[in-house]
């Protein structure tokens, strides 16, 4: 096939330039090749922004050595969200779409499920194996099908979330005076020796840490060692040996290399976090600044136009998280992470192991320690017996800013109740009403109505008005009094008719 002449290019991209400036949703030009019809009229996925990203990289076309190029001129920008349409969430969407056809499933079904499939280890029964396989295998050709680079994603953005997972379980089964159901107690114990760099018999090592003060410290300190290792014998294995956390010999694992693997590739991160989380400011900056160039037509999608078109971002947001992250760089994005040991760390609460529980958020704060929630969670599990020392926790889970910052003020709050500063702990109710209700959600709290460490399920906001009105009657101020409990009464209404604010 001949070479397109370089003029011709540039003739070509003149044009497509011309459709691509001169459109708009709804009302397209029907003689664009990539117009099609749609229930609302002619629609498309921008194609042709993909089109002029790819050929316009090297900024316009070579026209010979002695004739020079500049790009044509600015492409316009994406669409953005319809007006109107409600607000994308990731985590909604794979329940929905979770047991549909894997053919049906959107982006964000497929690479969330092929994240559980990997991060919940293998099944506890031989016989369940071949199937979970079978699943493991469709789901990785369905992300291909969709035009993604799936042994990058796996490798480079899945598998730091396996060691983070391997590392909290170990710690758990390590540590805890009873295992938690939700610990895939098979697997881990073949990890433990190797990770723990102590070949005893776990009856062994766990009286060791329960008899020495600096014990825990250390064995913390042998884990945290212990994750470069891990991180790089999970990147040489299959991806059917990946998802089984196959373990190597002792003189294997011995020999792997301690230090850091390297940053994962921007590209890869973007086409994780894209369809996998739904906050922007939980984006790392580069994906974000991928995003806006992609919106700004100077970057091709990272899969097919058709799956890249499921979720549009507003630019004007895009913008504000790129310079929310330039201003506050400390910022980490494993809070996704972190979350798998939430479930394990409950349980262990609920049984009163509650120095378990504090040492799975100490290695989650070593792990990523620019998290919020890991801090926030660490000082959850400290608070019924030290919340001077929880409340550091939670001041530094604040700076970070955490997924639901109800959840951090009510921490909070109890525990300058606790130690007796109530006024302060009515000043961070007053800031919090201030704050966007839209974030808060259900989440676990401590019952502060009880006398002994107890457990509840409740709307993070609710939770702040309702200990905000306990700690100003306890303060003597009625009047506080009255308007929390009037605030709470709001927010339980709002929250049973699924209001506006709810």
């Amino acid at each position: 096939m001949p070479e397109v002449d370089p003029k011709n290019e540039a003739m070509l991209l003149n044009a497509l330039h011309f459709y691509s400036d001169n459109c708009a949703p709804e009302d397209l030009h029907p003689d664009c090749p990539y117009s099609v019809p749609t229930s609302t009229g002619l629609g498309c996925a921008e194609e042709c922004l993909d089109y002029l990203a790819i050929h316009e990289a090297r900024d316009g076309p070579e026209l010979g050595p002695e004739i020079g190029a500049t790009p044509l001129r600015p492409h316009r920008s994406r669409q953005g969200p319809a007006k109107g349409a409600p607000a994308f969430d990731c985590g909604q969407i794979y329940i929905e779409q979770r047991d549909l056809p894997l053919d049906r499933r959107s982006p964000v079904a497929l690479l969330r499920g092929l994240t559980d499939l990997l991060c919940q280890g293998p099944p506890e029964k031989p016989e369940d194996r071949p199937a979970a396989e079978q699943e493991l295998l469709s789901l990785r050709d369905q992300l291909q099908a969709q035009g993604f680079a799936v042994e990058n994603i796996v490798y480079q953005i899945i598998v730091p979330r396996i060691v983070a997972t391997i590392l909290g379980y170990v710690l758990v089964a390590t540590v805890a005076t009873e295992l938690p159901d939700t610990l895939p107690s098979g697997q881990i114990l073949d990890w433990i020796p190797l990770l723990a760099d102590d070949p005893r018999p776990l009856s062994e090592l766990r009286a060791t840490l329960e008899a020495e003060g600096d014990a825990m410290s250390a064995f913390l300190g042998r884990l945290m060692n212990g994750a470069g290792k891990l991180h790089r014998w999970l990147q040489s294995l299959s991806l059917i040996d990946l998802a089984s956390w196959a373990t190597p010999t002792s003189n294997a694992f011995s020999v792997l290399d301690t230090s850091p693997p390297p940053a994962p590739s921007p590209l890869a991160r973007w086409a994780y976090e894209r369809f996998t989380e739904t906050y922007l400011h939980n984006w790392a900056k580069e994906s974000l600044e991928l995003e806006w160039a992609y919106i700004k037509g100077r970057q091709t999608g990272s899969c097919h136009a058709r799956y890249m078109a499921f979720r549009k971002c507003d630019r004007i947001e895009v913008a504000s998280a790129i310079a929310d992250a330039d201003l506050d760089k400390s910022m980490s994005r494993d809070n996704d992470m972190i979350g798998k040991y939430v479930p394990s760390a409950k349980e262990l609460l609920e049984k009163g192991d509650r120095r378990a529980a504090v040492a799975l958020f100490d290695m989650a704060c070593d792990l990523s320690p620019g998290s919020a929630d890991a801090h926030n969670n660490r000082g959850f599990c400290r608070l019924p017996d030290d919340p001077a020392l929880a409340l550091r926790d939670f001041e530094t889970a604040r700076e970070l800013r955490p997924s639901d910052p109800f959840v951090t003020a009510g921490n909070q709050m109890l525990a300058l109740h606790k130690t007796h500063r109530n006024s302060a702990a009515l000043k961070i109710a007053e800031d919090a009403c201030g704050w966007n209700w839209s974030n808060a959600r259900s989440a676990t709290m401590w019952n502060f109505q009880s006398t002994s460490p107890e457990l509840l399920t409740v709307d993070s906001l609710l939770y702040v008005a309702q200990l905000a009105a306990l700690v100003a009657a306890e303060a003597g101020d009625p009047v506080a009094e009255a308007k929390w409990h009037g605030r709470s009464l709001q927010r339980s209404a709002d929250c049973e008719s699924g209001g506006p604010h709810s």
